[in-house]
């Protein structure tokens, strides 16, 4: 696969990470408010993940590593080290962006952009677990203790991209673990994070677009 190729894989799949929620019963609603609670003592987290996207078109598997960061107090940043140098980093109506091929540095305003801006502000609100104020585009169900599976609703336009996406959480619930997307076009994406750092104060570089 060339690098150009791998390159908009590796975004492309990162943005689609998260998008929007909700729960399919009202006795879903307390385990939702739980799950909140449970998150919203983490305002701080950096972990590495591994992902491995399943491209069906190529007959592909491209794994990407890197390390995760997020502050709730609006900042986010994705890291990829393997098998390309590339960040993003997400704070407010700004995305930033960088990779080694071009060793360019992009800023876009977010606000411009309706659809990107969807995307980014309900990553922001998925990772901080605002799942209460996430609840109307997709029905959840609880396949396991720690799993959520979602699936969007009719009229939601994550619906467009993915038809499934299952969520695990940490035993103590304060944060996700594992996604699993399956997507419309029939690719897969599978995300494991672990080596969790946790109300740690982070580098000032981490949210600097640019080399590691």
């Amino acid at each position: 696969m060339s690098t150009g190729r791998i390159h908009a894989c590796a975004v492309s799949a990162i943005l689609m990470l998260p998008l929007f929620s909700g729960f399919s019963a009202e006795n879903d609603r307390s385990r939702l408010a739980e799950i909140e609670s449970a998150m919203k003592t983490v305002s701080t987290l950096s972990a590495d993940f591994v992902q491995e996207k399943k491209i069906k078109f190529l007959r592909h598997t491209l794994v990407i590593k890197g390390t995760f960061h997020l502050d709730k107090a609006g900042r986010m940043a994705w890291r990829v080290n393997s098998p390309i140098q590339y960040c993003c980093v997400i704070e407010k109506n700004r995305l930033t962006q960088w990779d080694a091929d071009s060793n360019r540095v992009i800023a876009i305003d977010t606000s411009r952009n309706q659809m990107l801006k969807s995307l980014l502000d309900s990553m922001g609100l998925y990772f901080s677990g605002a799942f209460m104020q996430m609840a109307d585009t997709f029905d959840i169900t609880f396949p396991g203790p720690d799993t959520l599976k979602m699936i969007p609703r009719k009229g939601n336009i994550a619906g467009e991209f993915i038809t499934v996406m299952t969520v695990t959480l940490s035993r103590d619930l304060r944060h996700v673990t594992e996604v699993r997307i399956e997507e419309r076009n029939g690719d897969l994406t599978h995300i494991v994070f672990s080596g969790f750092s946790i109300n740690v104060a982070q580098p000032g570089r981490v949210w600097q677009a640019g080399p590691p």
